[in-house]
């Protein structure tokens, strides 16, 4: 089996797939894995495109966004981030830990997206499924085109946050650890957290509705909340709270998929090993950031019983666990 995640290879996506292909083709006694890096999301968009129909049987996708996977299977998409073909035979497989993505901010009077007027943005990819996503917030609170972008590579994202070159930033993405924390895959960019408070941008539901009611998206968004002082950041204690108050964020389900001419005695092989037979293993091998909890029984957003795979729906079945559709 082969998998490809759009996240890039330093990122801890790419690590903790690594760490399970490794796992898997040392324990498992057939199932046999590889795994490449799409470095951006656009090439991921070509990936799917491109992949010929008997490769699908040994394909299978990590990592990819709830709103991905909605555009793909649609077919189409924002003109900076869409796919050229219709990918109807998609199958969700699991959803991994909670997570979710924000903007965030040194300055205490951005409380809204509205607010954003006439301010600086910083982000990575502006082809990049998570700029799509901003870009259709911005559009819902009016002020789309009313800001300014500072693209860069993360590594940059401190020196413009502490110089002032940016007014806020996307790159909050956080998520439940095993431990029932909230950590962050801010890494190269920790100090921008323990530098001095920061503050959320709250998204709320009023945008969220404006957004999945706009014929221009094919996608839904939704809204996770995150508690306030959840956030762990590593590194030497810090007398900062983050965040300072619960806050509502993107939601962002980060799915494994497959195809439906995938076989089912694949998927379902590699549920149980990962759930049942090495569950502790798993958990271990993958570290605490990003242990995905394969038992959990979060669908995500777009979900119905026939986008998912019939080797998922065995397991789910044999364990009695009903999995919680869109």
């Amino acid at each position: 089996m082969e998998w490809s995640t759009p996240a890039p290879v330093v990122a801890t996506p790419y690590k903790s797939l690594e760490k399970i292909g490794e796992m898997l083709n040392g324990r498992h006694p057939w199932i046999k894995a590889s795994w490449e890096s799409t470095s951006y999301p656009e090439y991921f968009n070509e990936t799917l495109d491109l992949l010929e129909p008997d490769a699908k049987k040994y394909h299978l996708c990590w990592d990819i966004s709830s709103y991905d996977f909605q555009m793909a299977v649609a077919g189409g998409g924002p003109e900076v981030h869409n796919y050229a073909n219709k990918h109807p035979d998609l199958r969700w497989v699991i959803t991994g830990i909670p997570q979710g993505w924000g903007l965030f901010t040194y300055d205490p009077n951005i409380k809204s997206f509205k607010d954003l007027a006439g301010k600086t943005i910083g982000d990575y990819n502006p082809d990049g499924t998570p700029h799509t996503l901003l870009m259709a917030i911005l559009k819902a609170a009016g002020v789309l085109d009313q800001v300014k972008w500072k693209y860069g590579d993360p590594t940059l994202f401190g020196p413009w946050m502490w110089g002032g070159a940016i007014d806020a930033l996307w790159n909050g993405q956080v998520f439940v650890t095993p431990d029932g924390r909230w950590g962050t895959n801010a890494y190269p960019n920790y100090d921008i957290w323990r530098y001095k408070q920061v503050y959320w941008v709250a998204l709320t539901q009023d945008i969220v509705d404006k957004v999945n009611a706009d014929p221009a998206n094919d996608f839904d968004i939704g809204l996770v909340t995150v508690p306030k002082g959840a956030i762990f950041v590593p590194g030497p204690p810090s007398p900062i709270v983050n965040p300072p108050a619960d806050v509502s964020v993107l939601r962002w389900d980060g799915l494994e998929t497959a195809w439906a001419s995938t076989d089912e005695e694949v998927v379902y092989e590699l549920l149980k090993f990962f759930a049942v037979d090495n569950l502790e293993a798993f958990a271990t091998a993958t570290d605490r950031q990003q242990s995905v909890q394969l038992l959990a029984t979060r669908g995500c957003l777009g979900l119905t019983k026939e986008l998912i795979h019939p080797g998922t729906l065995r397991f789910f079945e044999e364990q009695g666990i009903e999995i919680k559709l869109g």
